[in-house]
This record gives structure tokens, C-alpha cells and sequence, in this order.
């Protein structure tokens, strides 16, 4: 009998991702959820108060600021911060190992470009970037291996300053990979 890779893990990368971040970083949920320039020196949010922030599908769009998926159709972002974690790329290395590829992005509304990160203002994208990727660059998520941003694993992995309308909201994205290989007898 030959094996080959189930994939069933991948579904629930992005929400383990999520939970790495709700244990490992207070950064990441102060830029969510506080829309100020100031929004660091805010207190840290309780486990319950970054759950709620992660849209659950069955309500208005706009009450949140994490999404698993692309498009978000009615999120105001020209007053909060927005995260989206979604699938963008499963590419087999062999029939039991693929490399599947997460994209993450940063938008935020024009009033929100800045924030004091360690005493300098900064722009908010480069400072949600920088903690995201010191935070879960490295950690396990469910796959074989650690997601990484990592050329040599994929080379989808980049950054790119390239989310906005030129009038209202701005951003960034980046693409960490990690591996999958779970293997059942067919």
C-alpha cells in the first residue's frame, strides 16, 4: 500500500498561529486593538479580550480584526488595525511532503501610520512586522517542522509594501512557509 500526505493539519494553522501569538506576544494586540499612537503603553489584553477580536463568521465584519481569509467585505480600516492570515500557496515537494505557504497582512487606516515602538515613532506596519516575524518565525504550528521566512523553504517568502488605496488605509504582507506531511495507508 502507498502512503500519501492527508493534509489534515492545514486547516488549523492559521488559529494555531493565532494561539502562539496570544501566548508569545502582548505587541501584536495592543496594535489591534488600540488605534492610537500610544496604542504600546496601553495594558496588555486578557486572553478572552484577543479571542474577541478574531472574527467568528457569523456576524458583522466590522466589530473585528482578525480574519482567516482574503477579502473582508465591510471592516471600516480607515479607524483600526486588521489582520489576515489565509493560505496562499500548497506546493508538493513529493506525494507525502508539501510546502504550504501563509500569507499575513498588515492594513491600517492613513490616521493609523504611526506608533511609538521603545520611545521612536515608527510606522505601524514595519513595527506589526517586526514583532510578528520575531514571535512566530521559528515556532511549530501543526506541520513538520517550524513555519519560517525562509527563501530557501519557499520562494514565495517576502515582504511587500503593497496594501492600500492611496486614500484611506495602508499596509504591508508577508509569506511564511511551513511543511505538511501526514501520511495515511490508501
Amino acid at each position: 500500500m502507498a502512503l500519501y500526505n492527508q493534509f489534515s493539519n492545514m486547516p488549523y494553522i492559521p488559529y494555531r498561529i493565532l494561539e502562539y501569538l496570544a501566548e508569545n506576544n502582548e505587541v501584536i494586540w495592543k496594535l489591534l486593538k488600540y488605534q492610537t499612537v500610544d496604542a504600546l503603553s496601553n495594558p496588555n489584553l486578557t486572553l478572552s479580550e484577543k479571542m474577541a477580536l478574531i472574527w467568528n463568521g457569523d456576524s458583522n465584519q466590522e466589530d473585528y480584526s482578525v480574519f482567516f481569509q482574503r477579502l473582508i467585505e465591510n471592516a471600516i480600516l480607515d479607524a483600526k488595525t486588521i489582520l489576515k492570515i489565509y493560505k496562499v500557496f500548497s506546493v508538493p515537494v513529493d506525494h507525502i511532503r508539501a510546502n504550504v505557504s501563509y500569507e499575513f497582512d498588515i492594513m491600517y487606516g492613513s490616521k493609523l501610520a504611526v506608533v511609538r515602538y521603545n520611545g521612536v515613532l515608527c510606522n505601524r506596519g514595519d513595527v506589526f512586522e517586526t514583532e510578528m516575524l520575531k514571535t512566530i518565525n521559528g515556532c511549530y504550528v501543526g506541520g513538520i517542522g517550524m513555519l519560517q521566512f525562509n527563501k530557501k523553504k519557499s520562494s514565495y517568502d517576502m515582504s511587500s509594501y503593497n496594501l492600500g488605496d492611496s486614500k484611506s488605509f495602508d499596509g504591508i504582507s508577508f509569506i511564511m512557509t511551513t511543511q505538511i506531511g501526514d501520511v495515511k495507508n490508501e
